[in-house]
């Protein structure tokens, strides 16, 4: 099984493979990642609890706030461990 970020599933480029892309660490990840990881929280999220409609927030910067890329980061952190535990 190769090893993929759940940030890169829903890659914008959809030729890129995971073992192509520049590494990041925890602490590093660029705007884009942090983009793509954040849509892909939302839509797994919208998926599971079926919102019909998510809060709309005019301003990128609370956003990219520590607290919540740090919350980003654990939610991330857990669904990789649930899909990596059920496909093992």
């Amino acid at each position: 099984m190769t090893n993929v970020r759940p940030s890169l599933l829903l890659s914008e480029d959809p030729g890129s493979a995971p073992f192509e892309l520049s590494s990041c660490t925890r602490g590093n990840l660029s705007p884009q990642d942090t983009s793509r990881a954040l849509n892909f929280v939302e839509r797994v999220d919208e998926i599971i609890w079926r919102r019909s409609s998510l809060p709309t927030n005019s301003s990128l910067d609370p956003i990219f706030s520590a607290g919540n890329v740090e919350g980003l980061l654990s939610r991330l952190d857990l669904w990789e461990k649930m899909v990596r535990s059920t496909s093992a």
